[in-house]
């Protein structure tokens, strides 16, 4: 595609979107801005923060509800697996939990000779305000194909077909056998589409419960209608599919509670990259690199700050803590402003630190110069129910992690953790005290053991399983 083509796409892709709801476009301008100033080091003005607070908005219409899903093939192939794995994002454009994920899992699937070709859904990067230079991303040896079109179009239904057109062109071209695809409804909707057009299987990756983000999001404004079908949607994508993958136990327990057979449900977790842990920097070396004194008791996160992971009660906690700890918040989000104004508040401002948000191969230094791994989360439906990623990074380096105690998280931390009711600081100061007086008190043997078993390496062995098992004749 030419650079004119690029741009043309680009520009159709923001006139898509401002006329399928120019309120939510003009917010998603706002908050792209307000977040670029925040990162920028620069005061958002309060309009922008408070839009900025507010988050982007979800843009899933009625019409989305209206789309089909085709179950699954039930004819086992007993082929060999060549998987078209189609997500959301992807890195660079986008970095996240769930983009390291992807990424993680599809270098540990190449190792074990899998087949697999990632490709982003259609527009994208477009479609978050990035101009393309090119119809492929390249991350560590790793092709995401970009499925762009020369332009999209003003009509909803045009947009769909040539989506289901291009993977369906993709999926011949690479003799595909299995397709994978992940939350939400939409994309099981043009996945098993192209399933049914080419005769085989497909299987859906349930990464969050997002019926329940959806509503904590919008604070209740939503239409309960609209959430109950939003909810029915994602339940017929799980029943659909000849798979359904998930991240934890809790998460099992909840997609058999929709009706799923337990036969068809895989457990993939979230896992921690054992070289990386390795290889991280001595704690001492990252202190001096991000300009710490190494005598500072450094307590902290690396997470999207946003209102959920429950941020405010580490910055409260400090007020319990003496003088000399310090908390270290690296990332960013919608909850960025209104975190940084508590600070002032508080008088805090000396003992916090916003690192901002900081490129995926930064991490595990950020995590060394840590004491103690902070995992503050509220009590909401989503945390009770969705694991978070990168405690399992500072468990591999051995870091203390001091967490809330939500089933999710003690899943994602093998019960090694130190728990505290959420939304309580002076527990969670009581709790970052003893682990300060007492670091190693909380690993033993059990952490190689747990580790072990939560490598992506292992979580690849899992996914493996369910791709075999969907393409098994004795399935």
């Amino acid at each position: 595609m030419r650079p004119a083509r690029y741009c043309q796409l680009f520009f159709s892709a923001m006139a898509a979107d401002f006329l399928s709801g120019p309120k939510p476009f003009l917010q998603k301008v706002s908050v792209k801005i307000g977040r670029k100033l925040q990162e920028s080091g620069l005061r958002v003005p309060a309009p922008l923060e408070s839009i900025a607070r507010a988050g982007v908005p979800d843009t899933t219409s009625w019409q989305d509800l209206d789309d089909p899903v085709f179950p699954s093939v039930k004819r086992q192939l007993n082929d060999e697996a060549r998987v078209l794995y189609l997500v959301n994002s992807a890195q660079p454009y986008t970095v996240s939990g769930y983009t390291v994920r992807t990424q993680k899992l599809l270098h540990e699937l190449r190792r074990q000779d899998i087949a697999v070709y990632p490709a982003t859904r259609m527009g994208y990067p477009a479609t978050i305000g990035v101009v393309p230079t090119r119809d492929s991303v390249s991350v560590d040896d790793m092709n995401y194909s970009l499925l762009l079109p020369s332009r999209m179009s003003l009509r909803r239904g045009q947009n769909r077909r040539k989506a289901i057109n291009l993977l369906v062109e993709m999926a011949r071209q690479l003799d595909i056998t299995l397709l994978h695809t992940t939350t939400d409804f939409r994309n099981a909707s043009l996945i098993s589409e192209v399933a049914r057009i080419l005769e085989i299987p497909w299987v859906y990756e349930v990464r969050g419960e997002r019926d329940k983000t959806l509503e904590l999001e919008n604070s209740g404004q939503t239409n309960r209608e609209f959430l109950a079908e939003f909810r029915r949607r994602e339940t017929q994508a799980m029943q659909a599919a000849s798979a359904v993958l998930v991240l934890s136990e809790v998460s099992r327990r909840r997609v058999e509670e929709r009706g799923v057979s337990k036969d068809n449900i895989y457990v993939v977790p979230n896992g921690f990259d054992r070289d990386e842990a390795i290889e991280a920097p001595t704690r001492d070396f990252a202190r001096e690199k991000i300009g710490i004194p190494s005598s500072t008791k450094l307590v902290g996160t690396i997470t999207s700050v946003v209102d959920y992971e429950g941020l405010d009660s580490l910055v409260l906690a400090l007020e319990f803590l003496d003088d000399d700890t310090k908390a270290l918040i690296v990332g960013s989000g919608s909850e960025l402003p209104a975190l940084q104004h508590l600070v002032e508040e508080r008088g805090l401002a000396d003992r916090v630190v916003f690192a901002g948000k900081q490129d995926p191969e930064a991490i595990p230094l950020w995590c060394a110069a840590l004491d103690v791994f902070v995992l503050p989360r509220r009590d909401y439906e989503v945390c009770r129910a969705v694991t978070p990623l990168k405690p399992m990074l500072a468990m591999g380096m051995k870091i203390p992690v001091v967490a809330s105690d939500l089933p999710a998280v003690r899943e994602a931390t093998g019960e090694l953790a130190l728990y505290v009711p959420p939304d309580d600081p002076e527990a969670l100061s009581e709790a970052i005290r003893k682990v300060l007086v007492d670091p190693d008190h909380f690993y033993g043997h059990r952490l190689e053991a747990f580790l072990d078993a939560r490598t992506w390496q292992s979580s690849a062995v899992r996914l493996i399983q369910a791709y075999e098992e969907t393409l098994s004749p004795d399935a």
